[in-house]
């Protein structure tokens, strides 16, 4: 393909894995040896927050470029708005084939493991999904247009996707852009049994922020154990997707489109995983936050860094510029194209929300602020205290009062969310045991 023709674009998405519980954040206990082989030939960055750590907010937030309270969708079992042109839309209108394979978690009400609708699926052309959990990750079942029934996923759903993926990329005519969306590693977790017994018995409560104690407990999922065996099914299945990332990886390569197109990998949010006795996502720790963002570009062999902090919002930008599409006016991200051809991001405030909590993150600070009224919460220097275990907010009132003037002005933006909206956006408590899909 000659090098002036618009790239393929593959985007895997994993749910719930924080970069803090991979090998590419320094983890040593956390095997995924495909992604690190992959950073040596990637733009890594190391400051990719989730501009809501949740799945449909983020989910949404992806495919439109819009931050949460301005498409309306701030909690899960929401629907995509269907008066913003999604990606799949605007990268059809370029010429593109666009697909989606795995979870969905857009298509409203009602939540559950069910089909997903054609009005319901973003503009996607091509689609094999479903809408919301699997709770047994050995009996998921995928619904596509080719048969009026759901398809039983044979074996762990993490690698009967993988097989689908690779059956796909060869036949998607070019260019594509493929959503790869696992569940994996959501709880709750069951890896195969080679990949629970990389993590079966050994000391992994190692961080100095973690709550040996904390149990995780979903009556709804038939869950109820404590933090090494959380542990370990978790971190199990971590280096089961790392193995289907692996294979993903080959079969670019042994189809002759690994030099033709830009992959991406990402989390929706990450997983507290028993930091600060908490489970889940809801909250803007780090374990919540913070996600893995690795970028291939065709061709591309030399790995690099980016430290500068970057959002879900600067993904639709990223893809239309490299996909050639007309850019969108409105959307409040930036490209991070100039990164990823080893150029500097200019760094500037990164802002989160997630029901009636903020954050924003600026020079290695984290404030944590609740929505109505605005007010502080927490403040965190990130990088002399990166397990956030001492809270500045009381020694630091001015930079305190700065950040959340940043949020103040952010808030205004997006336009403040009517009282009707914010009865819905709920508390800032964390969800203590896994609420929420």
């Amino acid at each position: 393909m000659p090098t002036s023709s618009p790239p393929n674009l593959l985007f895997i998405v994993a749910d719930q894995l924080g970069a803090r519980w991979t090998a590419l954040d320094g983890h040593p206990l956390l095997q995924t040896p495909q992604l690190s082989a992959l950073a040596r030939e990637s733009t890594v960055f190391t400051q990719a927050c989730s501009t809501s750590p949740l799945c449909t907010p983020w989910r949404a937030c992806m495919l439109t470029g819009r931050w949460p309270t301005q498409t309306g969708v701030t909690r899960n079992g929401q629907a995509l708005p269907d008066d913003v042109p999604t990606l799949a839309q605007r990268l059809n209108d370029a010429g593109y084939h666009t697909a989606w394979l795995g979870k969905w978690h857009l298509g409203g009400a009602p939540q559950r493991e069910r089909a997903v609708l054609p009005e319901e699926r973003g503009g996607f052309r091509r689609f094999a999904g479903w809408e919301s959990h699997h709770v047994d990750h050995w009996r998921g079942r995928l619904w596509t247009d080719e048969a009026d029934e759901a398809q039983s996923l044979e074996g762990h759903e993490t690698d009967s996707l993988s097989d689908i993926a690779q059956d796909w990329l060869p036949q998607l005519p070019q260019p594509f852009c493929l959503f790869v969306s696992y569940q994996a590693p959501h709880p709750p977790c069951l890896p195969p049994p080679d990949h629970l017994a990389r993590y079966a018995g050994r000391d992994l409560m190692i961080e100095p922020n973690v709550d040996p104690s904390a149990w995780y407990r979903m009556p709804q999922w038939d869950a109820d154990y404590d933090l090494q065996t959380f542990r370990e099914r978790y971190y199990g299945e971590i280096t089961q997707l790392d193995a289907a990332l692996g294979r993903l990886l080959a079969t670019l390569k042994g189809c002759g489109l690994a030099d033709r197109t830009a992959l991406f990998f990402t989390s929706d949010h990450g997983e507290m995983n028993g930091a600060q006795g908490l489970f889940s996502k809801g909250v803007m720790y780090d374990e919540s936050l913070r996600v893995p963002l690795l970028v291939r570009l065709p061709g591309q062999k030399q790995g690099r860094r980016c430290a500068t902090p970057v959002g879900t919002v600067d993904f639709l930008p990223t893809l239309l510029e490299l996909a050639g599409a007309e850019a969108d006016p409105d959307a409040p991200g930036r490209s991070l194209l100039p990164a990823l051809r080893g150029g500097q991001l200019e760094e500037g405030p990164l802002f989160s929300e997630c029901g009636e909590l903020l954050c924003v993150l600026l020079d290695g600070w984290k404030l944590v602020a609740q929505r109505d009224p605005l007010q502080a919460l927490q403040l965190f220097d990130t990088r002399g205290d990166p397990w956030e275990l001492d809270d500045s907010l009381a020694r630091e009132p001015g930079r305190a009062r700065e950040m959340l003037a940043l949020l103040d002005k952010w808030l205004e933006g997006v336009d403040r969310p009517s009282p009707q909206t914010l009865s819905h956006l709920g508390g800032w408590e964390p969800f203590p045991q896994g609420e929420g899909l």
